[in-house]
């Protein structure tokens, strides 16, 4: 992985993390610099299972902040729409 994927990699691992303490404000700019760093790296398969995976656990920060009608409709519906690009799962 590039510096940059590193990056992403770091900022994504501290989002979660933040997501596991509750720290729910924290984990959304966390794991929201993660995928702007994403967005700006070539598309791989491991980097689209990554941005997968943030795009979950940011949906989840921002239901938990926000509810389920004040998430935004895009951090809820994008997994779904990555998972479909890809036809798998980011468990695949």
């Amino acid at each position: 992985m590039t510096a940059e994927g590193g990056l992403a990699a770091l900022w994504g691992k501290a989002g979660r993390r933040s997501l596991d303490r509750s720290a729910l404000v924290e984990a959304t700019k966390q794991l929201t610099r993660a995928l702007d760093q994403i967005a700006t790296l070539p598309p791989t398969p491991a980097l689209r299972r990554e941005q997968i995976k943030f795009e979950v656990a940011l949906a989840n920060a921002s239901i938990n902040t926000q509810g389920l009608c004040g998430a935004r409709d895009e951090s809820v519906s994008r997994p779904g729409t990555l998972v479909d690009r890809t036809g798998s799962g980011a468990g695949s």
